[in-house]
């Protein structure tokens, strides 16, 4: 499926904003048509997951307030 748009994205969850932009243009980049999903702390992550299916999900491990 690769260049081809899929109905699961992969969300990057980082609180490095720099760090998770850069991630998610690397991986657009690599995976042309594939949905990238940033979101830079747990509860937003959390409420994005219930609302649309992701794939696959990278995500920092630690994290103010809630960890990875």
């Amino acid at each position: 499926m690769l260049g081809r748009q899929t109905h699961a994205a992969i969300l990057i969850v980082d609180d490095d904003v720099d760090f998770a932009r850069g991630l998610g243009r690397l991986i657009t980049k690599g995976f042309p048509g594939q949905a990238v999903l940033v979101k830079h702390d747990g509860p937003s992550a959390l409420a994005l997951l219930q609302e649309r299916p992701c794939a696959l999900m990278i995500t920092d491990m630690r994290m103010p307030g809630m960890d990875g």
